[in-house]
Protein backbone atom coordinates (compact mmCIF):
# COMPACT_ATOMS: atom_id res chain seq x y z
CA UNK A 1 0.00 0.00 0.00
CA UNK A 2 3.26 2.34 0.73
CA UNK A 3 3.88 2.42 -2.74
CA UNK A 4 0.17 3.51 -4.14
CA UNK A 5 0.40 6.57 -1.87
CA UNK A 6 3.81 7.60 -2.57
CA UNK A 7 2.68 7.25 -6.17
CA UNK A 8 -0.20 9.41 -5.36
CA UNK A 9 1.80 12.05 -3.43
CA UNK A 10 4.22 12.20 -6.32
CA UNK A 11 1.63 13.09 -9.13
CA UNK A 12 -0.02 15.53 -6.52
CA UNK A 13 3.61 16.97 -6.09
CA UNK A 14 4.13 17.27 -10.03
CA UNK A 15 0.71 19.08 -10.61
CA UNK A 16 1.85 21.58 -7.82
CA UNK A 17 5.37 21.96 -9.43
CA UNK A 18 3.51 22.73 -12.90
CA UNK A 19 1.35 25.09 -11.06
CA UNK A 20 4.38 27.11 -9.84
CA UNK A 21 5.53 27.16 -13.26
CA UNK A 22 2.84 28.47 -15.16
CA UNK A 23 2.15 31.12 -12.02
CA UNK A 24 5.61 32.29 -12.76
CA UNK A 25 5.47 32.31 -16.21
CA UNK A 26 2.21 34.36 -16.19
CA UNK A 27 4.00 36.75 -14.12
CA UNK A 28 6.44 37.27 -17.13
CA UNK A 29 4.02 37.68 -19.40
CA UNK A 30 1.49 40.57 -18.17
CA UNK A 31 3.49 43.23 -19.88
CA UNK A 32 2.91 41.74 -22.96
CA UNK A 33 -0.63 40.43 -22.13
CA UNK A 34 -1.39 44.20 -21.27
CA UNK A 35 0.23 45.51 -24.27
CA UNK A 36 -2.14 42.97 -26.65
CA UNK A 37 -5.02 44.72 -25.16
CA UNK A 38 -4.01 47.80 -25.10
CA UNK A 39 -3.10 47.94 -28.87
CA UNK A 40 -6.30 45.56 -29.41
CA UNK A 41 -8.34 48.60 -28.05
CA UNK A 42 -6.11 51.38 -30.48
CA UNK A 43 -7.31 49.45 -33.47
CA UNK A 44 -10.98 49.08 -32.63
CA UNK A 45 -10.67 53.18 -32.33
CA UNK A 46 -8.70 53.55 -35.57
CA UNK A 47 -11.55 51.53 -37.20
CA UNK A 48 -13.78 53.84 -35.50
CA UNK A 49 -12.07 56.82 -36.49
CA UNK A 50 -11.25 55.87 -40.05
CA UNK A 51 -7.64 56.51 -39.23
CA UNK A 52 -5.77 53.59 -41.60
CA UNK A 53 -1.86 55.28 -39.91
CA UNK A 54 -3.03 54.46 -36.35
CA UNK A 55 -4.76 51.02 -37.15
CA UNK A 56 -1.80 50.03 -38.89
CA UNK A 57 0.78 51.09 -35.74
CA UNK A 58 -1.67 49.44 -33.66
CA UNK A 59 -1.32 46.44 -35.95
CA UNK A 60 2.17 46.16 -35.81
CA UNK A 61 2.25 46.59 -31.87
CA UNK A 62 -0.23 43.63 -31.70
CA UNK A 63 2.16 41.72 -34.16
CA UNK A 64 4.66 42.79 -31.65
CA UNK A 65 3.61 42.15 -28.48
CA UNK A 66 2.38 38.47 -29.86
CA UNK A 67 5.91 38.06 -30.96
CA UNK A 68 7.57 38.59 -27.18
CA UNK A 69 4.55 36.51 -24.87
CA UNK A 70 5.65 33.87 -27.75
CA UNK A 71 9.28 33.77 -27.14
CA UNK A 72 7.96 33.83 -23.21
CA UNK A 73 5.34 31.03 -23.12
CA UNK A 74 3.29 30.52 -26.25
CA UNK A 75 0.92 28.07 -24.86
CA UNK A 76 0.10 29.50 -21.75
CA UNK A 77 0.02 33.40 -23.85
CA UNK A 78 -2.28 31.59 -26.15
CA UNK A 79 -4.36 29.39 -23.77
CA UNK A 80 -5.25 32.26 -21.45
CA UNK A 81 -7.11 33.84 -23.85
CA UNK A 82 -9.13 31.39 -25.23
CA UNK A 83 -10.31 30.46 -21.71
CA UNK A 84 -11.36 34.23 -21.11
CA UNK A 85 -13.09 33.86 -24.62
CA UNK A 86 -14.66 31.01 -23.55
CA UNK A 87 -15.93 32.73 -19.78
CA UNK A 88 -17.02 35.76 -22.18
CA UNK A 89 -19.02 33.27 -24.54
CA UNK A 90 -21.02 31.90 -20.96
CA UNK A 91 -21.52 35.52 -19.68
CA UNK A 92 -22.86 36.46 -23.78
CA UNK A 93 -20.25 39.08 -23.80
CA UNK A 94 -19.72 38.82 -27.15
CA UNK A 95 -17.74 42.12 -27.55
CA UNK A 96 -15.32 40.95 -25.78
CA UNK A 97 -15.38 37.27 -26.98
CA UNK A 98 -14.34 38.61 -30.03
CA UNK A 99 -11.15 40.46 -28.69
CA UNK A 100 -10.03 37.78 -26.59
CA UNK A 101 -10.50 35.48 -29.76
CA UNK A 102 -8.91 37.87 -32.23
CA UNK A 103 -5.66 38.50 -29.70
CA UNK A 104 -5.80 34.20 -29.09
CA UNK A 105 -5.47 34.10 -33.09
CA UNK A 106 -2.32 36.59 -33.49
CA UNK A 107 0.02 35.09 -30.66
CA UNK A 108 -1.14 31.24 -32.65
CA UNK A 109 0.09 33.18 -36.05
CA UNK A 110 3.01 34.39 -34.34
CA UNK A 111 3.85 31.36 -32.80
CA UNK A 112 3.40 29.24 -35.81
CA UNK A 113 5.83 31.45 -38.12
CA UNK A 114 8.52 30.08 -35.45
CA UNK A 115 7.32 26.57 -35.66
CA UNK A 116 10.45 24.57 -35.94
CA UNK A 117 11.81 21.51 -35.00
CA UNK A 118 15.40 21.31 -33.88
CA UNK A 119 17.90 18.16 -34.65
CA UNK A 120 18.80 15.86 -32.01
CA UNK A 121 22.47 15.52 -32.35
CA UNK A 122 24.64 12.36 -32.59
CA UNK A 123 26.65 12.70 -29.88
CA UNK A 124 23.83 11.22 -28.01
CA UNK A 125 23.42 7.90 -30.44
CA UNK A 126 20.13 7.48 -30.04
CA UNK A 127 20.28 5.50 -32.93
CA UNK A 128 22.91 2.51 -33.08
CA UNK A 129 25.24 1.67 -35.94
CA UNK A 130 26.49 -1.22 -37.35
CA UNK A 131 29.79 -1.64 -35.35
CA UNK A 132 28.13 -3.61 -31.85
CA UNK A 133 26.36 -6.14 -34.34
CA UNK A 134 29.49 -8.68 -33.74
CA UNK A 135 29.34 -8.06 -30.09
CA UNK A 136 25.60 -9.68 -29.63
CA UNK A 137 24.32 -13.29 -30.10
CA UNK A 138 25.10 -15.51 -32.48
CA UNK A 139 21.99 -15.06 -35.82
CA UNK A 140 20.98 -11.19 -34.72
CA UNK A 141 20.66 -8.30 -37.75
CA UNK A 142 20.69 -4.82 -37.48
CA UNK A 143 17.95 -3.50 -40.11
CA UNK A 144 18.18 -0.35 -41.50
CA UNK A 145 15.46 1.96 -43.37
CA UNK A 146 15.79 5.25 -44.78
CA UNK A 147 12.07 5.94 -45.99
CA UNK A 148 10.42 9.04 -47.42
CA UNK A 149 6.83 10.08 -46.66
CA UNK A 150 4.07 9.43 -49.72
CA UNK A 151 1.21 11.17 -46.80
CA UNK A 152 1.25 13.05 -43.96
CA UNK A 153 2.58 11.68 -40.30
CA UNK A 154 0.30 12.75 -37.65
CA UNK A 155 0.42 11.54 -33.99
CA UNK A 156 -0.82 12.70 -30.39
CA UNK A 157 1.22 14.03 -27.77
CA UNK A 158 1.48 13.37 -24.20
CA UNK A 159 1.49 16.93 -23.51
CA UNK A 160 -1.80 18.48 -21.52
CA UNK A 161 -0.29 22.00 -22.05
CA UNK A 162 -0.31 23.05 -25.58
CA UNK A 163 -1.12 25.49 -28.23
CA UNK A 164 -2.95 22.96 -30.31
CA UNK A 165 -5.55 19.98 -29.18
CA UNK A 166 -3.33 17.90 -31.91
CA UNK A 167 0.32 18.65 -31.12
CA UNK A 168 2.99 15.93 -32.82
CA UNK A 169 4.71 13.58 -30.19
CA UNK A 170 7.83 15.16 -29.99
CA UNK A 171 10.81 14.08 -27.52
CA UNK A 172 10.52 14.89 -23.63
CA UNK A 173 13.85 16.90 -23.93
CA UNK A 174 15.01 17.79 -26.71
CA UNK A 175 11.31 18.48 -27.87
CA UNK A 176 12.58 16.88 -31.88
CA UNK A 177 9.58 15.44 -33.52
CA UNK A 178 9.85 11.54 -33.33
CA UNK A 179 8.20 8.06 -33.76
CA UNK A 180 8.51 6.57 -30.72
CA UNK A 181 9.89 2.65 -30.10
CA UNK A 182 7.03 1.55 -28.88
CA UNK A 183 4.46 3.71 -32.04
CA UNK A 184 6.61 1.33 -34.41
CA UNK A 185 6.13 -1.60 -32.55
CA UNK A 186 2.61 -1.44 -32.23
CA UNK A 187 2.16 -0.48 -35.90
CA UNK A 188 4.26 -2.88 -37.11
CA UNK A 189 2.38 -6.00 -35.60
CA UNK A 190 -0.97 -4.31 -36.31
CA UNK A 191 0.30 -4.20 -39.96
CA UNK A 192 0.86 -8.50 -39.14
CA UNK A 193 -2.07 -9.14 -37.54
CA UNK A 194 -3.93 -7.28 -40.39
CA UNK A 195 -2.35 -9.28 -42.87
CA UNK A 196 -2.74 -12.56 -41.39
CA UNK A 197 -6.51 -11.84 -40.94
CA UNK A 198 -7.34 -11.12 -44.82
CA UNK A 199 -5.61 -14.03 -45.99
CA UNK A 200 -7.44 -16.38 -43.45
CA UNK A 201 -11.15 -14.55 -44.60
CA UNK A 202 -10.16 -14.92 -48.10
CA UNK A 203 -9.96 -18.46 -47.34
CA UNK A 204 -13.45 -20.66 -48.58
CA UNK A 205 -14.84 -22.35 -45.28
CA UNK A 206 -13.68 -25.94 -46.61
CA UNK A 207 -10.02 -24.94 -47.42
CA UNK A 208 -9.89 -23.09 -43.27
CA UNK A 209 -10.96 -26.62 -41.98
CA UNK A 210 -7.92 -28.17 -44.16
CA UNK A 211 -4.80 -29.31 -41.67
CA UNK A 212 -2.26 -27.30 -43.94
CA UNK A 213 -4.22 -24.24 -43.52
CA UNK A 214 -4.67 -24.43 -39.75
CA UNK A 215 -1.17 -25.20 -39.32
CA UNK A 216 -0.49 -22.38 -41.44
CA UNK A 217 -2.57 -20.06 -39.08
CA UNK A 218 -0.94 -21.01 -36.51
CA UNK A 219 2.40 -21.03 -37.18
CA UNK A 220 2.49 -17.63 -38.95
CA UNK A 221 0.59 -16.48 -35.16
CA UNK A 222 3.50 -17.83 -33.52
CA UNK A 223 6.45 -16.06 -35.17
CA UNK A 224 4.28 -12.84 -34.94
CA UNK A 225 4.56 -13.36 -31.14
CA UNK A 226 8.14 -14.82 -31.11
CA UNK A 227 8.80 -11.46 -32.85
CA UNK A 228 6.39 -9.17 -30.66
CA UNK A 229 6.59 -11.20 -26.98
CA UNK A 230 3.04 -12.18 -25.49
CA UNK A 231 -0.15 -11.09 -27.05
CA UNK A 232 -1.96 -8.72 -24.53
CA UNK A 233 -5.33 -10.69 -22.71
CA UNK A 234 -3.66 -14.09 -23.74
CA UNK A 235 -3.94 -16.65 -20.85
CA UNK A 236 -1.37 -19.72 -21.06
CA UNK A 237 -4.55 -22.18 -19.55
CA UNK A 238 -7.49 -23.15 -22.29
CA UNK A 239 -10.45 -21.80 -20.09
CA UNK A 240 -10.74 -18.26 -22.11
CA UNK A 241 -10.01 -17.42 -26.03
CA UNK A 242 -11.80 -13.70 -25.96
CA UNK A 243 -8.49 -11.95 -27.77
CA UNK A 244 -8.86 -11.11 -31.55
CA UNK A 245 -6.98 -13.52 -33.07
CA UNK A 246 -8.72 -16.50 -30.81
CA UNK A 247 -11.76 -15.60 -32.67
CA UNK A 248 -10.68 -15.37 -35.64
CA UNK A 249 -9.42 -18.70 -35.94
CA UNK A 250 -11.19 -20.71 -33.85
CA UNK A 251 -10.91 -22.45 -30.77
CA UNK A 252 -9.13 -25.55 -32.03
CA UNK A 253 -6.25 -23.06 -33.13
CA UNK A 254 -6.33 -21.28 -30.28
CA UNK A 255 -5.91 -24.50 -28.10
CA UNK A 256 -2.69 -25.27 -30.55
CA UNK A 257 -1.27 -22.36 -29.84
CA UNK A 258 -1.07 -22.27 -26.18
CA UNK A 259 0.07 -25.66 -26.33
CA UNK A 260 3.09 -24.73 -28.59
CA UNK A 261 3.73 -21.84 -25.97
CA UNK A 262 3.48 -23.61 -22.95
CA UNK A 263 5.98 -26.76 -24.43
CA UNK A 264 8.46 -24.78 -27.13
CA UNK A 265 8.73 -21.08 -25.47
CA UNK A 266 7.55 -20.44 -22.36
CA UNK A 267 5.84 -22.64 -19.51
CA UNK A 268 4.11 -19.58 -17.96
CA UNK A 269 3.20 -18.15 -21.03
CA UNK A 270 4.80 -14.69 -21.23
CA UNK A 271 8.13 -14.01 -22.96
CA UNK A 272 9.63 -10.95 -24.55
CA UNK A 273 9.39 -10.78 -28.06
CA UNK A 274 13.02 -10.85 -30.42
CA UNK A 275 12.30 -7.17 -32.41
CA UNK A 276 13.61 -4.15 -30.87
CA UNK A 277 12.65 -0.73 -32.18
CA UNK A 278 15.02 2.93 -31.83
CA UNK A 279 13.03 5.48 -32.18
CA UNK A 280 12.69 8.23 -35.31
CA UNK A 281 13.94 11.63 -34.96
CA UNK A 282 12.30 14.05 -37.69
CA UNK A 283 13.79 17.74 -38.68
CA UNK A 284 10.69 19.02 -40.10
CA UNK A 285 7.34 20.13 -39.06
CA UNK A 286 4.34 21.70 -40.35
CA UNK A 287 0.22 22.44 -39.88
CA UNK A 288 -2.61 20.06 -41.77
CA UNK A 289 -5.95 21.95 -41.43
CA UNK A 290 -8.96 19.45 -41.40
CA UNK A 291 -12.42 20.77 -41.28
CA UNK A 292 -14.99 18.36 -40.66
CA UNK A 293 -18.07 18.37 -42.07
CA UNK A 294 -21.84 18.07 -40.74
CA UNK A 295 -23.36 14.52 -42.86
CA UNK A 296 -26.92 15.82 -42.85
CA UNK A 297 -26.40 19.85 -43.46
CA UNK A 298 -22.40 20.01 -45.49
CA UNK A 299 -21.39 22.41 -43.56
CA UNK A 300 -17.99 22.60 -41.25
CA UNK A 301 -19.21 21.64 -37.42
CA UNK A 302 -16.78 23.31 -35.73
CA UNK A 303 -14.53 24.96 -38.08
CA UNK A 304 -10.80 24.06 -39.18
CA UNK A 305 -8.86 22.14 -37.07
CA UNK A 306 -5.31 22.62 -37.12
CA UNK A 307 -3.13 19.82 -36.41
CA UNK A 308 0.83 19.95 -36.80
CA UNK A 309 1.86 16.93 -38.50
CA UNK A 310 4.85 15.89 -40.47
CA UNK A 311 4.82 16.51 -44.40
CA UNK A 312 4.60 14.87 -47.61
CA UNK A 313 8.24 14.20 -49.30
CA UNK A 314 10.54 14.08 -45.90
CA UNK A 315 12.46 11.15 -44.98
CA UNK A 316 12.69 9.02 -42.12
CA UNK A 317 15.06 6.23 -40.07
CA UNK A 318 13.83 3.29 -39.09
CA UNK A 319 15.83 0.96 -37.52
CA UNK A 320 14.95 -2.29 -35.99
CA UNK A 321 17.09 -4.78 -34.48
CA UNK A 322 16.63 -9.04 -33.58
CA UNK A 323 18.14 -10.87 -31.23
CA UNK A 324 17.09 -14.43 -31.27
CA UNK A 325 16.69 -16.00 -28.04
CA UNK A 326 15.06 -19.52 -27.33
CA UNK A 327 14.92 -22.35 -25.12
CA UNK A 328 17.78 -24.22 -23.60
CA UNK A 329 19.00 -27.14 -25.68
CA UNK A 330 17.38 -25.72 -28.96
CA UNK A 331 19.54 -27.58 -32.32
CA UNK A 332 21.48 -24.71 -34.21
CA UNK A 333 19.09 -25.86 -37.29
CA UNK A 334 16.10 -25.01 -35.49
CA UNK A 335 17.32 -21.54 -34.01
CA UNK A 336 18.35 -21.19 -38.32
CA UNK A 337 15.14 -22.26 -39.43
CA UNK A 338 12.86 -19.82 -37.06
CA UNK A 339 15.90 -16.70 -37.80
CA UNK A 340 15.02 -17.47 -41.34
CA UNK A 341 11.15 -17.51 -40.72
CA UNK A 342 11.11 -14.30 -38.97
CA UNK A 343 13.18 -12.29 -41.35
CA UNK A 344 11.14 -13.13 -43.78
CA UNK A 345 7.81 -12.48 -42.36
CA UNK A 346 9.40 -9.04 -41.00
CA UNK A 347 10.33 -8.08 -44.38
CA UNK A 348 6.34 -8.91 -45.51
CA UNK A 349 5.03 -6.79 -42.61
CA UNK A 350 7.21 -3.73 -43.31
CA UNK A 351 6.11 -4.09 -46.91
CA UNK A 352 2.54 -3.84 -45.69
CA UNK A 353 2.75 -1.01 -42.95
CA UNK A 354 4.70 1.72 -44.52
CA UNK A 355 3.05 1.14 -47.80
CA UNK A 356 -0.83 -0.49 -47.25
CA UNK A 357 -1.53 0.06 -43.61
CA UNK A 358 0.67 3.25 -42.44
CA UNK A 359 2.02 4.84 -39.05
CA UNK A 360 1.01 6.75 -36.42
CA UNK A 361 -3.06 8.61 -36.22
CA UNK A 362 -5.58 8.57 -38.80
CA UNK A 363 -4.31 5.53 -40.91
CA UNK A 364 -7.54 4.97 -41.77
CA UNK A 365 -7.72 8.24 -44.02
CA UNK A 366 -4.45 7.61 -45.62
CA UNK A 367 -2.18 9.35 -43.50
CA UNK A 368 1.16 7.87 -42.56
CA UNK A 369 1.32 5.64 -45.81
CA UNK A 370 5.74 5.72 -47.07
CA UNK A 371 7.14 5.35 -50.69
CA UNK A 372 7.84 1.59 -51.94
CA UNK A 373 11.41 3.15 -53.08
CA UNK A 374 13.76 3.90 -50.11
CA UNK A 375 16.32 6.16 -50.47
CA UNK A 376 18.64 3.83 -48.30
CA UNK A 377 18.33 0.01 -47.12
CA UNK A 378 20.74 -2.33 -45.35
CA UNK A 379 20.85 -5.24 -43.30
CA UNK A 380 23.88 -5.95 -41.23
CA UNK A 381 24.27 -9.21 -39.16
CA UNK A 382 26.51 -11.09 -37.14
CA UNK A 383 25.74 -14.11 -38.87
CA UNK A 384 29.15 -15.16 -41.23
CA UNK A 385 29.45 -17.85 -43.73
CA UNK A 386 32.73 -19.51 -45.04
CA UNK A 387 34.84 -17.49 -46.58
CA UNK A 388 37.23 -18.56 -50.03
CA UNK A 389 40.42 -19.54 -49.56
CA UNK A 390 42.95 -17.06 -49.96
CA UNK A 391 46.33 -17.35 -52.27
CA UNK A 392 49.69 -16.51 -50.24
CA UNK A 393 51.31 -13.44 -51.12
CA UNK A 394 53.58 -13.43 -54.01
CA UNK A 395 57.09 -13.21 -53.16
CA UNK A 396 58.96 -10.00 -55.30
CA UNK A 397 60.68 -10.76 -58.30
CA UNK A 398 64.75 -8.97 -58.05
CA UNK A 399 64.98 -6.45 -61.20
CA UNK A 400 66.90 -7.60 -63.88
CA UNK A 401 69.35 -4.69 -63.72
CA UNK A 402 70.36 -5.71 -60.17
CA UNK A 403 70.40 -9.07 -61.15
CA UNK A 404 72.85 -8.88 -63.90
CA UNK A 405 74.90 -6.27 -61.54
CA UNK A 406 75.14 -9.21 -58.29
CA UNK A 407 76.33 -12.05 -61.31
CA UNK A 408 79.75 -9.78 -61.95
CA UNK A 409 79.94 -8.58 -58.22
CA UNK A 410 78.22 -11.64 -56.21
CA UNK A 411 79.60 -10.06 -52.42
CA UNK A 412 78.57 -6.77 -53.00
CA UNK A 413 76.03 -5.90 -49.70
CA UNK A 414 75.99 -2.06 -51.57
CA UNK A 415 77.23 -0.59 -47.78
CA UNK A 416 79.53 1.98 -49.71
CA UNK A 417 78.23 5.47 -51.44
CA UNK A 418 78.97 5.36 -55.07
CA UNK A 419 82.45 7.76 -55.30
CA UNK A 420 83.61 5.16 -52.01
CA UNK A 421 82.83 1.96 -54.44
CA UNK A 422 84.50 3.84 -57.41
CA UNK A 423 87.86 4.49 -55.71
CA UNK A 424 87.72 0.96 -53.83
CA UNK A 425 87.17 -1.09 -57.36
CA UNK A 426 89.30 1.80 -59.12
CA UNK A 427 85.98 1.74 -61.21
CA UNK A 428 85.25 3.99 -64.02
CA UNK A 429 82.56 6.75 -64.15
CA UNK A 430 80.35 4.75 -66.06
CA UNK A 431 80.53 1.77 -63.63
CA UNK A 432 79.88 4.76 -60.86
CA UNK A 433 76.48 5.30 -62.27
CA UNK A 434 75.88 1.41 -62.71
CA UNK A 435 76.70 0.84 -59.16
CA UNK A 436 74.61 3.53 -57.98
CA UNK A 437 71.55 2.66 -60.26
CA UNK A 438 71.64 -1.15 -58.50
CA UNK A 439 72.12 0.24 -55.19
CA UNK A 440 68.66 2.39 -55.70
CA UNK A 441 67.37 -1.10 -57.07
CA UNK A 442 68.39 -3.06 -54.19
CA UNK A 443 67.32 -0.81 -51.39
CA UNK A 444 63.75 -0.80 -53.17
CA UNK A 445 63.93 -4.54 -53.59
CA UNK A 446 64.59 -4.81 -49.50
CA UNK A 447 61.73 -2.86 -48.72
CA UNK A 448 59.59 -5.03 -51.07
CA UNK A 449 60.77 -8.63 -49.37
CA UNK A 450 60.26 -7.26 -45.74
CA UNK A 451 56.61 -5.80 -46.81
CA UNK A 452 56.42 -9.59 -48.21
CA UNK A 453 57.23 -11.17 -44.75
CA UNK A 454 54.83 -9.43 -43.26
CA UNK A 455 52.42 -10.02 -45.48
CA UNK A 456 53.63 -13.85 -45.20
CA UNK A 457 52.83 -14.10 -41.19
CA UNK A 458 49.60 -12.31 -41.43
CA UNK A 459 48.46 -15.12 -44.15
CA UNK A 460 49.64 -17.61 -41.60
CA UNK A 461 47.81 -16.24 -39.01
CA UNK A 462 44.23 -15.83 -41.44
CA UNK A 463 45.11 -19.53 -42.10
CA UNK A 464 45.50 -20.60 -38.97
CA UNK A 465 41.74 -18.78 -37.87
CA UNK A 466 40.10 -17.93 -41.29
CA UNK A 467 38.54 -14.65 -41.17
CA UNK A 468 34.75 -14.49 -41.05
CA UNK A 469 32.38 -13.19 -43.73
CA UNK A 470 29.02 -11.95 -42.40
CA UNK A 471 25.69 -12.12 -44.60
CA UNK A 472 24.11 -8.77 -45.43
CA UNK A 473 22.74 -6.73 -47.91
CA UNK A 474 21.68 -3.90 -49.71
CA UNK A 475 18.15 -2.95 -51.00
CA UNK A 476 16.82 0.08 -52.79
CA UNK A 477 12.85 -0.96 -52.05
CA UNK A 478 10.65 -2.52 -49.80
CA UNK A 479 9.45 -4.89 -51.95
CA UNK A 480 13.58 -5.59 -53.02
CA UNK A 481 13.78 -6.46 -49.41
CA UNK A 482 10.84 -8.39 -49.07
CA UNK A 483 11.37 -10.59 -52.85
CA UNK A 484 14.83 -10.64 -52.99
CA UNK A 485 17.11 -9.46 -49.46
CA UNK A 486 15.22 -11.21 -47.09
CA UNK A 487 14.44 -14.49 -49.29
CA UNK A 488 18.43 -14.77 -50.38
CA UNK A 489 19.40 -14.13 -46.77
CA UNK A 490 16.72 -16.67 -45.17
CA UNK A 491 18.17 -19.99 -48.22
CA UNK A 492 21.91 -18.75 -46.64
CA UNK A 493 20.75 -18.90 -43.23
CA UNK A 494 19.52 -22.45 -43.93
CA UNK A 495 21.88 -23.88 -46.12
CA UNK A 496 25.17 -21.97 -46.23
CA UNK A 497 25.90 -19.72 -43.15
CA UNK A 498 27.80 -19.99 -40.17
CA UNK A 499 27.04 -18.47 -36.77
Amino acid sequence: MLWRFSGIYLACRRKMMQRDYYAFRKSELSDCLDALEKAYDDVEKAKQEKDKNARKQAEDQIKQAAEKAVKIEPHLAYLWYWARREEAERWKERKKAKQFSDIATAIRDAWQERLTADAILQTFHFIPDSSFITHLPSLSFLLHITFRLQKLYLSKDERDFYLLDNPLRREKVFQTPMVAATSWKGALRAAMVQQLAQWWNNLEPSEKETRNHRKRFVSRRITIARLFGTEKSVQVDDQQFESYLDKLGGEHQARWYRRYVRRYIAANGFFAGRLYFFPTFFNNLDLEVINPHDRKTGVGARGPILMECEPQGITGELVLLYVPFGPIGQSEDEKRAQVAQDLEVLAEGLHAMFTIYGFGAKTSSGYGVAEDAVEEGRIWTNISEAGQPISPPEEPVMPKDLREFLEQHPDEDFSLKPNEWREQHSATKAQRTHYKEARQLYRQYQQELDAHQKALAQWNTQAASPAQTFLGGKFDSLTQLMDETAKTLAEKLTTGGAA
